[in-house]
């Protein structure tokens, strides 16, 4: 036979304890599970445009260097930019992209352009995306932004028959 202590009112539970758990079930799942969810939302958008942003960087300096006039290389690239960022639903004012010209083997420099595209020379297409901090799934709004630049260089031909002679 076990012998049972008699209860006293101390072990009773107290007003301030009765009732907390709807309470904090409330406020945890409130304060835990909600960020947790918005963060695991936010997580493929990001890598979507950082992988769309990194595409079209590609294909734009690859457009640049491949284009058949010089003087419309960077109507082309931009219209490959902008064509990516329509296919993955990304605003067009959410997309720039922007050129620069140097020497093979020096670091790119601030965008000036497709001034002109001489043979040998690195073209470095700079394509910048925003990406939403807080982005709400089924809505087109965000909270806040990031952006985030890709650049990607390539070289043009150095038997191209047109332009000038190296950089």
């Amino acid at each position: 036979m076990i012998a049972r202590r008699p209860t006293s009112h101390a072990d009773a539970p107290t007003s301030s304890d009765a009732g907390s758990a709807p309470l904090e079930l409330a406020l945890g799942a409130g304060l835990l599970l909600f960020p947790v969810a918005i963060l695991a939302l936010s997580f493929p958008v990001w890598v979507e445009r950082q992988s769309m942003a990194q595409v079209a960087a590609q294909e734009a300096a690859r457009a640049a260097v491949l284009a058949e006039d010089p003087r419309t290389a960077a109507a082309s690239a931009v219209a490959l930019v902008a064509r990516s960022a329509a296919n993955h639903q990304v605003a067009a004012d959410d997309v720039r992209v922007c050129f620069s010209v140097h020497a093979v083997g020096s670091p790119p420099g601030a965008c000036t352009g497709l001034t002109g595209l001489p043979r040998g020379a690195a073209v470095t297409a700079h394509v910048t995306v925003r990406l939403p901090t807080l982005p709400f799934p089924g809505l087109r709004t965000a909270v806040g932004a990031v952006n985030y630049t890709v650049r990607h260089t390539e070289q043009v031909d150095t038997y191209r028959g047109f332009g000038e002679v190296g950089p």
